[in-house]
């Protein structure tokens, strides 16, 4: 009780609120500065002891300038404090992995103590866990609904080749632009590839296409005939006459 009358006389407390049309302002309330000015002036502010007695404050507890959190919080029972941290142009986990090296060199704990990263590296984390099992369910389902499609084995391993050649030009792209990875990125990357399996399946189509209508009209004698075929599609589709 000590410690918070201290500590509301000194760093002050809110009262109340004003009210001015839809702003809205506390009202705080401490002890003048003459009284919280250096240490011996809060050594000498009276507190209540019982009856009309009052005591000095420091007559009753040692009074210091320490460094520690601006604020304790308190997260799963225990006390906590926060340190933020900017790491404007890196991506969470490299700085992560590189803090790690330098705190285990570097910090010792006491018995009791630990450090635990949160924010956008701990939304990471999960998601990154989420994705172990979403991304192996999401291949087999795409796998599957190919082979429904399509009907056969090696024209789905066909447009399935063709999924980690966008992955890469992305992967570029974003290493020429700038951009770290992170969970929107990855999503995007998802989409992406599903994006790409169904540009496959189309294109796919349209070979079949083009395939199948050169040779009902004769037009599948040679290789040079079948490239023709694969390259300009069916006449049919592509608005071309011949």
């Amino acid at each position: 009780m000590r410690r918070a009358w201290s500590k509301n006389a000194i760093g002050g407390d809110n009262v109340s609120t004003v009210v001015l049309g839809q702003e809205r302002y506390r009202v705080n309330v401490r002890f003048q500065r003459d009284f919280r000015g250096d240490l011996a002036a809060l050594g000498r502010i009276p507190v209540p002891a019982g009856g009309q007695r009052q005591l000095p404050l420091s007559d009753l507890a040692e009074i210091g300038v320490a460094t520690g959190p601006a604020m304790i919080r308190n997260e799963d029972g225990l006390l906590t404090g926060y340190v933020y941290v900017d790491i404007t142009g890196r991506d969470p986990e490299s700085y992560v992995r590189e803090a790690n090296l330098l705190l285990r060199d570097r910090l010792k704990l006491p018995t009791g103590y630990s450090v635990v990263w949160s924010g956008q590296y701990e939304a990471m984390e999960r998601v990154k866990e989420r994705l172990k099992l979403v991304i192996p369910v999401t291949l087999f389902l795409i796998c599957f609904l190919l082979y429904i499609n399509t009907g056969s084995m090696p024209k789905t391993i066909i447009v399935l080749l063709a999924v980690p050649f966008s992955a890469v030009g992305a992967i570029w792209f974003l290493y020429a632009a700038g951009y770290n990875m992170s969970v929107a990125v990855w999503v995007g990357l998802i989409a992406l590839l599903g994006i790409d399996a169904e540009t496959g399946v189309f294109m796919l189509l349209y070979l079949d296409l083009a395939f199948e209508e050169a040779r009902r009209e004769g037009r599948m004698r040679s290789l040079g005939e079948l490239r023709e075929a694969i390259v300009y599609g069916p006449p049919s589709a592509c608005g071309r006459s011949s």
